[in-house]
């Protein structure tokens, strides 16, 4: 379906990950009965996407995530433009014949560019803006937030004499890296009068791999030359 709220972007080379995020409403809306059209200036299959989740009001941050569903609905969906990347064959795959949307062909592309890649927090972030602390919300909070994470990965390779990891996303989507993602199988993203993908076990068009577990996530990046 189409993104709302905003969504995040990472621009990426064989030699650096660079994350970016882009706010605002979409550019084009669906209704039930027209084909979906999702902006797609960031869904190049080398870009990596970010969605965005939160912590359920009244649960602990230790307990499951969901889909972010108060202020934003992350973004997600299908490319209208680009074609399912190779890396995402088999997660998108799984997605679409284990839970497909229920959707008519004419209403979302199946066989596009699949996104988000991975999700991080992007709900009530504390910042401080003309002196006030204020709380922010978006996808533009929880790419940074998931680069951040990354670059943190980067330092502690640096420090082994290491290189940086580079072009993430064919790593992430490969068995290597099963486990190293919190699984988000709760909440979904809501527009075109329709409830939009749900989150569900495995990558889904919410919420993508998960969000990331760090300790995970730097012990299987360190294993790597």
């Amino acid at each position: 379906m189409n993104e709302r709220g905003g969504w995040g972007s990472a621009y990426v080379s064989p030699s650096h990950t660079i994350f970016k995020a882009q706010g605002g409403k979409p550019r084009q809306r669906a209704t039930r009965s027209t084909a979906d059209r999702p902006a797609d200036a960031c869904n190049a299959p080398p870009n990596g996407r970010v969605g965005a989740t939160q912590v359920v009001p009244g649960h602990k941050v230790t307990d499951p995530e969901s889909a972010v569903f108060q202020r934003f609905p992350s973004g997600g969906g299908f490319s209208n433009v680009f074609p399912r990347a190779s890396f995402q064959q088999n997660a998108v795959s799984n997605y679409l014949k284990k839970y497909p949307p229920g959707y008519a062909p004419n209403i979302y592309n199946a066989s596009g560019r699949a996104f988000p890649d991975v999700s991080a927090n992007g709900l009530n972030y504390s910042v401080a803006i003309n002196g006030e602390f204020r709380l922010v919300s978006g996808t533009s909070a929880s790419a940074p937030t998931f680069a951040s994470i990354l670059s943190a990965v980067n330092d502690a390779r640096l420090a082994l004499g290491k290189k940086p990891v580079g072009w993430i996303n064919p790593a992430i989507y490969s068995a290597a890296f099963n486990g190293v993602f919190n699984d988000i199988t709760n909440g979904s993203n809501p527009n075109c009068g329709t409830q939009g993908f749900l989150a569900k076990p495995g990558w889904d068009p919410v919420t993508g791999l998960g969000t990331p577990n760090f300790p995970k996530m730097l012990a299987r990046w360190l294993q790597l030359p």
